[in-house]
């Protein structure tokens, strides 16, 4: 991991607090070596790097310095040229000018020309290894954490859109923080300050061409980017050593893990969960099926009494931009490590499946100004009543901007949804979250490089949403795994509907869901849910046995801005010792997303 700050147009004290603001970095990022830091400051300029240990570290090199510049890079970046190491930050300094052109993968690339004191910033195609940016005037500040910038600026005021975005969707969304003028720079650009703060951007993955591909199956494609995932796996095994690959009872992993068989390189199958989980079940089943080095991990009961320690990790370390149900996460985190793994996971996989379409259930066939509607009220139908009306309704105007922003670029209002799980749920959601791991970890996932992306888009979209894709990829690597169950059903065509269907439809989704059961099953007791029977969550237990803390630690800040979105008195009533347990199961997610802004702010 790489942590840097960059910035022109600084202020003495400005560049002192830069300066502690990376010294103190090791409390909140405890892998990362002291030695490493690396400061250079002159007339109005600042540049702060600090590393994990390069023994631990290598073959990665991160931070490469000569008369004329400082290059630095965070991330995994790979490359098609085998003339360029992407993993050496003094090959990237040399051929800086080809690199929108030659890199992939999850990254972000810096060079700093120290003679002008003009700052150069490659984005990965998503912006999925995140940047920050604060502009004001001649001051321009860059780096790979918010924490940075708002140590170096003194900034305290909480985004009002980046709040309310994290309550009603469970991330930030756009381009905004949770801190007020610290935003995201996108991702496919190449993005330039001048020494006078003007900025230049441009674009080597425009969303424009994405919204001109072609609609239509191609069986070419689906065996060209099979074999790029297994080449890709390859060269990443090559230059940096064995890969750690999930093995779960889903589908994205499963496409992964194909890939990985498929290549013959070293590799160990990691399955996450309890004994009794369909994941630990099924990748048991495949392990032992195909001889594979496997890995159990349990992550149960880890929480206990570690839930401060926990809690102040994760929210340093993400910016408070992740959700505490992954407070788990931070505590098995551990504070020091031995080498630099490099793991493969599925995140962006559903990018071919139609994600939206077939979790909200919106109908493909319905019109695009109608599917739009139903699209941003299923967004927000998520328990929110502990929201205020007006959090709700500045979430969903920038939702809406966002929207409009892809249908500006060329997208089809069909493909609206698809646009929006790409470029803000992925970007920025697993965007941050991977940030939990970096400490002690590289995240590689090949579902977010240009390749995919563009293949998946070009897919006709009844192909993605029934599932087509990821069955033709593994059946292209290894197809033995397509003989194995997953831990959900697979997906199911979308039929062709004939009037008299559509019209049914149309009353089913008309009728009130109370009476449609009701009708269904009349007056005997309704069926229970059986695939959410067997899946016990600990999350719900944490909220039963913190409910004390987390309640003290929002009441405490009586004065609090993040009152203005959330509804005081429904949260207390549903955070009362006299409200059963069961009632707050309901909210659990909504109340740990209160909880983590809550406690955001007390630690600033």
């Amino acid at each position: 991991m790489n942590l840097f700050l960059v910035g022109i147009g600084l202020s003495e004290l400005m560049k002192a607090a830069a300066a502690q603001a990376m010294r103190s970095a090791t409390n909140v990022y405890p892998q990362l070596d002291v030695d490493t830091l690396g400061i250079w400051s002159e007339r109005n300029a600042f540049i702060g790097t600090l590393c994990t240990n390069p023994v631990i570290a290598s073959p990665r090199k991160y931070v490469a310095k000569s008369e004329e510049s400082l290059t630095f890079f965070s991330g995994v970046p790979i490359s098609s040229d085998k003339d360029i190491v992407p993993h050496n930050a003094a090959d990237l300094a040399r051929h800086w000018n080809q690199l929108p052109n030659k890199l992939d993968g999850q990254f972000s690339a810096v060079k700093v020309d120290l003679q002008n004191l003009r700052i150069d910033v490659l984005t990965d195609p998503l912006g999925m290894e995140q940047v920050y940016v604060h502009h004001r005037g001649p001051t321009v500040i860059v780096s790979n954490s918010v924490r940075l910038i708002e140590q170096t600026c003194g900034l305290r005021t909480i985004d009002e859109v980046g709040a309310s975005l994290f309550l009603l969707l469970g991330w930030v969304g756009g381009d905004r923080t949770l801190r007020e003028s610290v935003q995201v720079l996108p991702g496919g650009y190449l993005h330039r300050w001048d020494s006078d703060g003007s900025h230049t951007a441009l674009a080597y993955f425009p969303r424009t061409n994405l919204a001109r591909l072609s609609q239509r199956w191609d069986d070419f494609r689906i065996k060209e980017l099979a074999h790029r995932f297994t080449s890709n796996f390859c060269d990443l095994a090559d230059r940096l050593g064995p890969l750690e690959c999930d093995l779960t009872g889903g589908h994205d992993s499963r496409v992964n893990a194909a890939a990985v068989i498929a290549s013959g390189i070293p590799a160990t199958f990691v399955t996450e969960g309890s004994s009794e989980g369909a994941d630990v079940q099924i990748g048991k089943k495949i392990a032992e099926a195909l001889h594979l080095q496997h890995r159990l991990e349990h992550l149960d009961g880890v929480v206990g009494d570690r839930w401060d320690e926990g809690v102040c990790r994760l929210i340093g370390q993400t910016d408070g931009m992740v959700n505490l149900w992954q407070v788990g996460n931070s505590i098995a985190q551990p504070t020091h490590v031995n080498n630099l793994p490099l793991s493969v996971w599925g995140v962006g996989g559903e990018i071919a499946s139609g994600s939206y379409y077939r979790k909200l259930k919106l109908p493909p066939t319905l019109g695009g100004s109608q599917m739009l509607k139903m699209f941003f009220s299923g967004l927000q139908a998520r328990g929110t009543d502990l929201l205020k009306q007006d959090a709700r309704q500045l979430a969903l105007k920038s939702v809406r901007e966002t929207c409009q922003g892809f249908l500006d670029d060329g997208f089809e209002p069909l493909h609206v949804p698809d646009a929006f799980y790409i470029f803000d749920r992925v970007r920025r959601w697993a965007g941050i979250n991977t940030r939990k791991a970096t400490p002690i970890c590289d995240l590689f996932t090949p579902f977010c490089t240009i390749p995919y992306i563009e293949t998946a888009l070009a897919m006709p979209l009844s192909d993605r949403i029934a599932g087509r894709f990821h069955h033709e990829l593994i059946r292209a690597t290894t197809p033995a795994l397509l003989d194995f169950p997953y831990d959900k059903p697979k997906h199911r065509p979308i039929p062709k509907l004939n009037a008299k269907r559509m019209i049914a439809q149309a009353v089913r989704k008309a009728t009130p869901s109370w009476l449609l059961r009701i009708l269904r099953h009349g007056n005997s007791p309704l069926r229970r849910n059986k695939s959410r029977e067997g899946k016990r969550i600990p999350q719900p237990e944490w909220v039963e046995a913190k409910r004390e803390t987390i309640l003290n630690v929002c009441l405490d800040q009586k004065s609090s801005v993040l009152w203005d979105y959330v509804d005081r008195r429904s949260f207390e009533d549903v955070m009362s010792p006299k409200t059963t347990k069961e009632v707050r199961y309901q909210h659990c997610t909504t109340i740990l997303s209160i909880a983590t802004l809550f406690y955001y702010e007390a630690e600033h």
